[in-house]
């Protein structure tokens, strides 16, 4: 995407990297407001809960992220990258940790809705805020183990120009195909799994009277799915087109 009009050696900001950089600042300016208000309402004000670890959890993989993308923002209105190339690296894997971590933990809080609701008694007695921090933990360690093998196996392209990165295609393909089956069609059938069985142990119970729980649960699936299904919708056509090219170019090398 051409976000800068060249003329002669000066490059000037076209309308879309104004749209773009506006965008960015304001996601940047209420990702650590917000977020930086809910981890300090958390550790300071709030009850330790398990609810309290897993939101403290969400806020500050979003605040984390937010903090690194005045670089992005930077690179927009420069129009090229002015920092080192670690910082490229850096970038790109909080935005995939951020990803992972939301992720998880998302369709974690699913599953401890669903045991709240269906095993109340096993929820009683162990359901207790070092469980939900050791979950926390694991999920932080695995996320940030594979965000760093990601930023590892990146190679940044030339550097001076533009903060974006170069993937071996089997290795593209491999993470592509990877990363949709284990981080959302796995997580969203356990989340559609977890509420099915809420509904239906609440109907079991004649509990389910009002339509507000089920709304709740309707619009926790749906959002998951549209704001993550379009972004592995989109790596895989893209995979899918490179392969086809490939295809085409093999057979008419053939020929």
């Amino acid at each position: 995407m051409e976000i800068y009009a060249k003329d002669g050696n000066n490059k000037s900001m076209t309308y879309e990297a104004i749209c773009i950089a506006v965008i960015y600042s304001v996601f940047c300016f209420l990702g650590i407001i917000v977020n930086g208000l809910v981890i300090w309402f958390c550790i300071f004000r709030m009850k330790k809960t398990v609810n309290v670890v897993f939101f403290l959890s969400l806020a500050i993989a979003d605040f984390s992220f937010a903090l690194f993308l005045p670089l992005s923002i930077t690179q927009i209105i420069l129009g090229y990258w002015p920092f080192e190339k670690i910082m490229c690296k850096l970038i790109h894997g909080l935005l995939y940790l951020n990803m992972l971590v939301s992720i998880l933990q998302l369709m974690f809080i699913s599953v401890d809705r669903c045991i709240c609701v269906v095993f109340p008694v096993w929820c009683h007695n162990h359901r207790r805020p070092r469980l939900a921090l050791i979950i926390v933990l694991i999920i932080w360690i695995i996320s940030c183990a594979m965000a760093l093998y990601y930023s590892i196996i990146l190679s940044i392209s030339d550097i001076r120009l533009i903060c974006t990165f170069i993937i071996e295609e089997s290795i593209l393909t491999r993470r592509v195909v990877l990363d949709f089956v284990f981080f959302f069609l796995q997580p969203f059938i356990i989340i559609v799994s977890c509420y099915i069985m809420i509904v239906l142990h609440l109907i079991k119970k004649q509990t389910f009277i009002s339509s507000k729980p089920f709304k709740t649960i309707v619009a926790t699936i749906i959002a998951f799915f549209v704001w993550w299904f379009p972004n592995h919708l989109f790596s895989l056509l893209f995979i899918f087109e490179r392969s086809n090219l490939n295809i085409c170019g093999s057979f008419q090398a053939t020929l």
